[in-house]
């Protein structure tokens, strides 16, 4: 813009020169080459030095403004200079960054790499030394279990054929006993041997519970479908001469069709002792009838069989026991404290499942689970548990 001005400025000062040299040239032609005036030649010289004065002035306003624009190219250059020389500085500080930040994630890289390679092979070497020492402390345990096995079913045989064996003497004192009851008239003696009777029944009695439980786990599974409801009516039938039978009212929730596939032997030994145990409890109290209530619950991989009684309940602290061999949570009743136990171990023989689902006063329930799955049996446990508690049930005798 200042340049465009600058010669726009000359070009008026050229064109005035050049208009009044044209003139003062006319004035010549015209006065016929006359000379000029002194006056005309200082108006003339002033008139020029007048334009010159212009032009110069011109001209150093031009060069001023040649200056500046020269200076501001020169700003605008180092401007661009000092921003070219900030983005390399960045670049490189990128730059450096990028490198540091490769060369430190290929060493973590490589350290992480190096560290997982040393855990994996010390964790390989540990992991051999465990397998070795687990497949030796296997080979003991295995060893334990089979020397265990052994002596189990020594212990079952020996047991098995004891109350056999025992039978013979116990009925061989009951006959003497029966015999000195009608030859003796004395009736102190009569007595002592009444209760020598008594005695010698309880012990047959016992050696007859623990001879069921040899069968039981000597049985061998045989599965037939088993109508439930036709099983249960005829079960509580067979109990009509048991003790309080006519005070309690049996409750049989079952549809027609139900049926499983089980042993029969031993689902009926399982639902007899539970059945037993309910009835006892369910004339606990005298004034008020005892109920007991059976249902039956198909579900997706069991029968589920629930039993309910209205009995005093089983104490919170017991309830655990209920399931031990000769446990007995009350002294009311009489009994050697078998039957839950034989009901366990029949349904295990079965594959299937008893528990004790609640019990308070009032309402005690026991859940039976019978698998639907085909074939499933316990192989014969041994029996261990007599050895722990025959003594002294046969004390108390």
């Amino acid at each position: 813009m200042n340049i465009q001005r600058f010669f726009l400025a000359y070009w008026i000062v050229f064109f005035s020169i050049c208009v009044q040299v044209n003139e003062l040239k006319g004035q010549t032609s015209n006065q016929k080459k006359e000379h000029l005036s002194d006056n005309q030649a200082d108006s003339l010289k002033d008139i020029l030095a007048k334009q010159q004065a212009k032009y110069d002035e011109l001209a150093k306003e031009h060069q001023k403004e040649k200056e500046a624009h020269q200076l501001a190219i020169e700003k605008i250059n180092r401007q661009k200079q000092e921003e070219s020389n900030q983005i390399a500085a960045k670049n490189d500080s990128w730059l450096w960054m990028i490198l540091f930040l490769g060369t430190s994630g290929f060493i973590l890289g490589f350290g992480l790499i190096f560290f997982f390679y040393k855990t994996s092979q010390k964790n390989q070497k540990t992991n051999r030394i465990l397998s070795s020492k687990v497949a030796e402390k296997t080979e003991h345990l295995m060893d334990a279990i089979h020397k265990l096995e052994e002596t189990n079913r020594d212990l079952d045989t020996f047991l098995y054929k004891a109350s056999h064996d025992l039978k013979g003497p116990l009925t061989t004192l009951d006959g003497l006993c029966n015999i000195g009851l009608m030859e003796l008239e004395n009736e102190p003696a009569r007595e002592y041997l009444q209760m020598q009777k008594k005695v010698i029944y309880n012990l047959q009695l016992l050696l007859f519970r623990i001879v069921e439980i040899g069968n039981i786990r000597h049985h061998e599974n045989h599965l037939k479908p088993i109508k439930l409801k036709r099983l249960f009516h005829r079960m509580t039938r067979s109990m009509h001469r048991a003790e309080g039978f006519d005070n309690v009212n049996f409750i049989i929730n079952i549809g027609e069709d139900i049926q499983v596939e089980t042993d029969p032997d031993m689902l009926e030994i399982a639902l007899d002792n539970v059945l037993k145990n309910a009835l006892q409890h369910a004339n606990y109290q005298k004034y008020r009838p005892g109920e007991v209530s059976l249902e039956v619950t198909p579900e997706k991989e069991h029968t589920l069989i629930t039993i309910k009684d209205n009995g005093q309940g089983i104490l919170p602290e017991l309830q655990h026991r209920i399931f031990e061999m000769f446990f007995r949570g009350t002294d009311y009743f009489k009994g050697f404290g078998l039957g839950l136990y034989k009901a366990k171990i029949a349904m295990r023989k079965i594959g299937g499942e008893i528990s004790l689902k609640s019990s308070k006063s009032g309402e005690t329930i026991f859940l039976i689970k019978i698998p639907k799955n085909k074939g499933l049996a316990i192989t014969a446990s041994p029996l261990i548990e007599i050895e722990k508690s025959i003594d002294s049930e046969v004390e108390k005798c």
